[in-house]
């Protein structure tokens, strides 16, 4: 079965991953319709109407041994070799840096999206940041020696 984005609800998401073997909850918050995936890395997935895209994203700590500098070294190496996802650097509320990454694929108003395409973006997306460890290790792999 095929999908319009304004169908594709935190739960209904929720329910699609699930069928997939993919563990996956809806928030509770309607401020914050995303449905949150837990598998080799934790996704958060959700249909933002008004851009006409489905949004991945993943957030992680960034490496507490390095600088600010080399983390806007190592988010150009990212945007640079990670096609199609974003990376950047965010403030959580306790002013911890944090490495985000976002993947947007666009589903224009009158086009579906299926179940399948669904969780394939969901395994290109979490493939693409296993992808990051080794730019990390690449760039600051020497300095570790």
């Amino acid at each position: 079965m095929d999908f319009k984005l304004h169908q594709l609800s935190a739960s209904n998401l929720s329910s699609l991953f699930n069928a997939a073997y993919i563990d996956a909850e809806a928030t509770d918050k309607d401020d914050c319709p995303f449905c949150v995936l837990t598998g080799e890395i934790t996704q958060i997935v959700g249909a933002v109407e008004e851009l006409n895209i489905l949004r991945f994203a993943h957030q992680v700590h960034a490496p507490k041994d390095l600088k600010e500098e080399d983390l806007k070294k190592l988010i150009n190496a990212f945007n640079e070799q990670l096609p199609l996802i974003k990376a950047y650097i965010r403030k959580n509320n306790d002013g911890d840096l944090l490495l985000a990454f976002e993947y947007d694929h666009v589903v224009l108003k009158h086009d579906t999206i299926s179940a399948k395409t669904l969780v394939q973006l969901s395994r290109m997306f979490e493939s693409g940041i296993e992808s990051s460890y080794a730019i990390y290790n690449q760039l600051f792999a020497a300095q570790a020696q």
